[in-house]
């Protein structure tokens, strides 16, 4: 039996995003008001340099020769760019686990947003990992980082659903990604695409594009590891 192309998770992942329009979108506020935070410093430099900052594609050339200003951008903006992606794997654990309750049939509230104390090393290390290796994939030749992207693009709903560690949680989620792997880079270009647009316009199609994405990547998993039933210990 052929795996679940992760492709065909867009169409139904969307529309339960539109059946839950109210409960999404108000995940979807709290992701950008962490994230504007996030960029803040970025911002104010940006400012400070008379809103006419570097060019991100002379990467190396600021690097070689550069002003002491320029490099202190681009090293800010790099920054701001990794813990960005940080406090975006965070809160997609959150929006995990409103996906996969959804999915499920279960209520979910905007308190499912909060992750447990105990997940957040674990989210934290896994979220850097991939915000670090897709930021490295980027800059060679993209393609790279989009296969990272898709092949991790599960760990937020394995932690949720599985209770387990992030490197588990990160493994897995590539074992599951290799069983159809030109799928799952091509959905780890969209789903980076949708992450990327929800930074344009001061971030505010985030609200819309950050629990979309998520419901994508969850109804994506839910079709790879049906919900076990409940056992009954009666």
């Amino acid at each position: 039996m052929p795996h679940p192309n992760p492709l065909d998770s867009f169409s139904p992942g969307t529309s339960l995003f539109q059946r839950h329009m109210n409960l999404c979108m108000g995940a979807g506020f709290i992701c950008l008001i962490v994230n504007f935070g996030v960029q803040i410093p970025a911002v104010i430099l940006d400012l400070a340099q008379g809103g006419d900052p570097p060019d991100f594609s002379k990467t190396v050339e600021i690097i070689q020769s550069g002003s002491h200003d320029d490099r202190a951008w681009l090293f800010l903006n790099y920054t701001t760019l990794f813990v960005h992606g940080c406090a975006s794997g965070v809160l997609s654990l959150g929006l995990s686990r409103i996906g996969l309750k959804l999915l499920d049939g279960e209520d979910a509230t905007l308190e499912d947003m909060i992750p447990r104390f105990t997940q957040l090393p674990g989210a934290f290390v896994a979220a850097s990992t991939v915000a670090m290796l897709t930021m490295l994939g980027i800059l060679m030749c993209c393609v790279p980082g989009l296969f990272v992207f898709g092949l991790f693009m599960y760990w937020p709903s394995i932690m949720v659903d599985q209770q387990v560690g992030s490197l588990t949680a990160l493994a897995r989620s590539g074992s599951l990604a290799l069983k159809r792997p030109k799928e799952h880079c091509l959905a780890g270009g969209l789903l980076f695409a949708l992450w990327w647009a929800g930074n344009l316009w001061c971030g505010l199609p985030v609200i819309f594009l950050a629990p979309m994405s998520a419901l994508v990547a969850a109804t994506a998993y839910r079709n790879l590891v049906p919900k076990k039933p409940a056992v009954d210990l009666i």
